[in-house]
């Protein structure tokens, strides 16, 4: 990791292509431990421990959970066991059932329900964790290191797994705060210099930490440590970015509603108006005065009543965080402690002048984040809906569900907002459909996650079944054709969508299910949204195992292309199985995707219809970003076409994983869309080189690459105009000044400045191989100066030293010698291209 941190734009490509293999091996090594000790200790959680095969560890921490220490992998449950999370909605439902002295029973369940909501909460604190270090570490930011993380999900439970690092508590700690603000590290001038960079980069305050006299821009408690191997190491970084302003849904309320009462004063007074001109009676007049009049003081003097899914409880700044692509491009600095206890911290001796200062500091702090808060809620959210509405069809049909998250955080949105957006494109067909599909998807999964959870906490043997069957229950329940199938959609679900994601619905809870059922049936093309998934399954293990359950007679009877009554529970049943990693057996998914009519069953699935649960696992962007970089290349020395499109399918599939935990990244979506113009998706690639542009107009590299796209689909002025846009941000960049030397000579005509533009690709870069080669076949195809293109092809390839060209230049170096009559030179390179043609085949 460290060594692809200290990659330059100078970095040798063989180099740079040796690196990120390493962290590529190094990385699936990792995940498989993750995956295979992670797996044993969610299952043996409820053993005794004298019982258990990985014991669990005494490593400090309060909102950790519970740790476990095996093969040098730290291991964390991400849990709420001290009730940091709880939500002050449901503890308000506790008050009301102590007051009404509820049963035994009923209070247990609410106790249930209370842990259910901090358990989900520690998990967004967990996947806070791993997306903030991901932007701390592509921050760049040297002499400061960091570790590999990894999210582990299974049977309901998330584990955070990194390696255990040299440190050892408060004898290594010399930034931040262990104990909540109660001490706080003294920290070195080495120390404070490299974090106040990350700051600047990221676009966070500086403030004081709690009531110390030490300012910085990260949060109080993210901690520095010394390690014993002398390397700066930074731990605990989920509250880097700012909270959300707490009541920033309540004031979105408040304002939604006096709008609401100000449009019904303007069309009170418009009627009224109408109905004194039409009468011409004064006492017509002095009716509707006194009628406005008290509409208007009926509208300012009662406080409206805020419901319960527009408020937050007083820990939500440890969890409703800004979106950190949100942040890095807002105005002004915004503080990671904002309405966070840590503020309000004052020093033992301070004078009144210093806290008065520290209150009015700690004002305008908060003030800022309270209106970043509402900027994104009045003004981004109407603006990024509004780019969503205007997405062309065919790109549509290739939007699926994962891609549509990458692209609301990227932009800066939670996934809290969705039913924000969904509100703002209600009277879009795909969109409004989808993201109910999305937000649906998630309270199920929710739900589901919770019933596991509190069957491993009892279950006391490792074996699937038992987990199984509780899945299988549920999503009979889900997508059954019962009675008690609609009463849970109607009074469980509905609610529950409506508490997770406001605002309220446009339709009546009785209803949800019947807008999911029909969505689809009104979207272009149902199939755009089920193909990714089918892919993904066509592809698993688990596709090739023992026939399903369901009767193979149904499976045929009707064509999965055509619409049906339940085409919108596929999607649903498509997007859940991503979402909880279900693996079917046999062809149970594609009989359902033959025959939707089995969703009319009381019980469509069976127990053997669910093979078992894969664990899902998360981990920073570079990891998979270095895969995709290793597959780009294999594609690019494949000597198929039919190698070389797997490969590069497969990096695609790395990149877009990549963009899921940090989808603002450039250069991931510069080589996602290169890949998708390798393989011909070219609205695709331009959606992607657009995106990329977008966060960087003067990336030297996404514009060049933007140009030859706009090349190859004929737009010539276009991609002219990007040639010089890069070139204008980086004139000495070699590769884009023989890109465009290219450009010249195939695609204008213009011998003379193609000759000029060489040149400069040449002197720019002396070690640039390509651009010797390209200027050798320019001076013996355009010009026909074969003598004078053999030098220059015999002075680029001297250039190499002891690194193997690519075939190509091998395969021109034959033709220029045989058209200067070297025969014995040509001979040499044909067969240099011989052997490295046989050695890309043997690889």
């Amino acid at each position: 990791m460290e060594a692809v941190r200290a990659l330059t734009p100078n970095t040798r490509h063989r180099d740079r292509v040796r690196c990120f293999q390493r962290l590529a091996r190094l990385s699936r090594d990792f995940t498989y431990a993750v995956k295979t000790y992670g797996r044993i200790v969610v299952s043996e959680r409820s053993l005794p421990l004298h019982l258990k095969t990985v014991r669990p560890a005494q490593v400090g921490g309060v909102a950790g959970g519970e740790k476990y220490l095996v093969r040098g992998i730290l291991f964390k449950f991400a849990v709420d066991q001290q009730g940091l999370f709880s939500s002050s909605y449901l503890e308000r439902q506790r008050s009301a059932f102590e007051q009404q002295r509820a049963s035994s029973g009923d209070r247990q369940k609410l106790e249930q329900l209370l842990r259910s909501e901090g358990d989900q909460y520690a998990a967004k604190v967990a996947g806070h964790d791993l997306k903030s270090l991901t932007h701390l570490f592509n921050a760049w930011v040297s002499d400061v290191h960091f570790p590999l993380l990894a999210l582990l999900d299974y049977r309901g439970h998330r584990l955070v797994a990194m390696p255990y690092l040299p440190v050892s508590g408060s004898g290594t700690l010399c930034f931040g705060s262990m104990d909540a603000g109660r001490t706080i590290a003294q920290s070195p001038e080495q120390v404070v210099q490299p974090l106040a960079e990350i700051g600047r980069r990221l676009n966070l305050a500086d403030h004081f930490l709690g009531a110390s006299r030490t300012r910085a821009s990260l949060p109080l408690d993210l901690e520095a440590h010394r390690g014993s191997d002398q390397r700066l190491y930074l731990l605990d970084f989920s509250r880097t970015f700012p909270p959300e302003w707490p009541r920033s849904f309540a004031a979105w309320y408040r304002r939604r509603l006096q709008q609401q009462l100000d449009q019904q004063q303007q069309l009170g007074s418009a009627l009224g108006g109408e109905l004194s001109r039409a009468s011409g009676a004064s006492s017509t007049d002095a009716t509707d005065e006194r009628n406005n009049d008290k509409l208007q003081n009926s509208s300012v003097s009662a406080e409206p009543t805020i419901p319960d899914s527009y408020k937050v409880d007083a820990s939500s700044y440890l969890y409703r965080l800004l979106r950190p692509e949100f942040v890095k491009t807002w105005k002004r600095p915004l503080c990671s402690d904002a309405f966070s206890p840590f503020l309000h911290l004052q020093p033992d001796a301070a004078s009144k002048e210093e806290k008065l200062a520290r209150i009015e500091e700690r004002k305008q702090l908060n003030q800022e984040v309270s209106l970043a808060s509402q900027y994104l809620l009045n003004t981004r959210i109407p603006e990024i809906a509004t780019t969503m509405a205007k997405m062309s069809p065919s790109l549509l049909r290739k939007m699926t569900f994962n891609k549509t998250i990458m692209f609301l955080h990227a932009h800066g949105l939670n996934i809290r907002y969705l039913g924000f957006v969904r509100e703002q494109l209600i009277d879009h067909t795909f969109w409004s459909f989808m993201l109910l599909v999305e937000m649906v998807a998630r309270v199920l999964r929710d739900n589901i996650t919770y019933l596991l959870r509190q069957k491993v906490k009892s279950h006391l043997k490792p074996a699937e079944g038992l987990y199984c069957r509780i899945v299988i229950r549920r999503l009979n329940l889900i997508f059954g054709g019962s009675a008690e199938s609609e009463r849970y959609w109607e009074t469980s679900l509905a609610p529950q969508l409506q508490h997770k994601y406001p605002p309220d619905l446009e339709f009546a809870p009785a209803l949800l299910r019947q807008r999911i059922c029909s969505g689809s049936s009104d979207v272009a093309d149902v199939n755009a949204l089920l193909s990714p998934m089918q892919r993904s399954r066509s592809s698993s293990p688990s596709s090739s195992s023992s026939s399903s359950s369901l009767p193979s007679s149904s499976c045929s009877s009707s064509s999965s292309s055509s619409p049906s009554a339940y085409s919108g529970l596929l999607v649903l049943l498509a997007r859940l199985r991503q979402l909880l990693g279900l693996r079917f057996a046999g062809n149970t998914f594609a009989c359902l995707l033959a025959t939707p009519r089995l969703f009319s069953y009381r019980a469509p699935f069976e127990e053997t219809d669910l093979s078992g649960l894969k664990e899902r696992i998360s981990y920073m962007n570079i990891v998979a970003h270095s895969e995709g970089f290793v597959l780009k290349l294999n594609a690019a020395r494949s000597v198929s076409d039919e190698e070389r499109s797997r490969f590069l399918w497969r990096a695609i599939k790395k990149f877009e994983r990549a963009l899921m935990s940090n989808p603002d990244n450039r250069v991931t979506l510069r080589n996602l869309a290169d890949c998708y113009l390798a393989v011909d998706e070219h609205e695709l690639a331009m959606f992607y080189f657009k995106f990329a542009l977008s966060l960087n107009p003067k990336d030297t590299n996404t514009l060049m690459k933007f140009a030859t796209l706009l090349d190859k689909m004929g737009y010539l002025v276009d991609a002219q105009q990007l040639y010089l846009r890069s070139l204008q941000a980086h004139p000495l960049h070699s590769n884009c000044l023989c890109l465009y030397a290219d450009f010249l000579w195939l695609r204008l005509g213009d011998l003379h400045t193609a000759d000029l533009f060489y040149a400069a690709a040449m002197k720019a870069d002396p070690q640039n191989c390509s651009a010797f080669n390209n200027y050798a076949v320019f001076l013996m195809v355009a010009r026909a100066e074969v003598s004078r293109a053999m030098e220059v092809f015999e002075s680029g390839m001297s250039r190499l030293r002891d690194e193997p060209a690519n075939p190509v230049v091998y395969r021109n170096g034959s033709a220029v010698h045989r058209a200067n009559h070297s025969l014995e030179l040509a001979a040499h390179y044909s067969a240099s291209y011989q052997r490295s043609q046989q050695q890309r085949t043997a690889v």
